[in-house]
């Protein structure tokens, strides 16, 4: 998370680091915690730049390397110290959401499309090509891969992903139902996978496939939609087995 702060100018000039302290949300919205329990994180330099407006603005990146954890609401508090003295604590920012923001997710790309190919009367292949991460998302997540999951998968050029593909029935009312769930994940040397077979497909029927993914080095991990989708049929007849 980025916090950004408008400093008066004699503050800016006095003030040599400067101390964030943050403490969870864990209340229902539109509600307020009488007493948070607040975490005060080291003395730190901010990166200043003074704003179009004549105004000058601080700012401090805090995230999981501060012990702040993917998917809580906080809120956040400030002072400024100089040698043995520091200004009171300011007053509580709004409430911030930590998570990663759905723009960051792999995303299809254009022209990728979610492939079938029948391998028999009650199997099918998909094949897909390999999605797209933003740039932006990849260097946010190799910090936190550094620390949670080790050199090794901070090493490498994107971030690990986990896959899975739904496929359900369509009945004659309209209800879907979950015919299987494939899982899959990166292989160790970074390669992507990009096919996935589900078998016990049943003759005259019609299916709905979508693909989902998620960053595997994440917590509080949840499944977001690739824009992947793939609808098919069945076979009416059996068609026998070819000799």
């Amino acid at each position: 998370l980025e916090v950004c702060l408008t400093l008066e100018e004699e503050l800016h000039l006095q003030a040599v680091n400067w101390q964030v302290a943050f403490a969870k949300q864990e209340s229902r919205p539109g509600t307020c915690q009488e007493s948070p329990a607040w975490t005060a994180l080291a003395e730190r330099k901010l990166d200043i730049a003074r704003k179009s407006d004549g105004t000058m603005q601080g700012t401090l990146i805090v995230g999981e390397e501060d012990q702040l954890e993917i998917g809580t609401m906080y809120i956040f508090s400030v002072r400024a110290c100089h040698k043995y003295r520091s200004s009171p604590w300011s007053p509580p920012s709004e409430t911030a959401s930590y998570a990663v923001p759905s723009e960051s997710f792999p995303k299809a790309g254009p022209g990728n499309e979610l492939q079938v190919e029948a391998l028999s009367e009650s199997s099918a292949r998909f094949w897909w090509r390999e999605l797209e991460v933003p740039a932006f998302a990849a260097a946010a997540t190799a910090a936190a891969a550094a620390s949670l999951a080790g050199a090794s998968e901070a090493s490498r050029s994107s971030p690990a992903l986990e896959y899975r593909l739904d496929v359900m029935c369509c009945m004659a009312d309209g209800r879907m139902e979950r015919h299987g769930t494939v899982l899959l994940e990166d292989d160790e040397n970074g390669s992507r996978p990009f096919d996935a077979t589900v078998h016990g497909l049943t003759l005259a029927s019609r299916y709905f496939a979508t693909l989902s993914c998620r960053f595997a080095s994440l917590p509080h991990r949840s499944w977001c939609k690739t824009g992947l989708t793939a609808a098919f049929e069945t076979p009416r007849t059996s068609q026998g087995t070819k000799k």
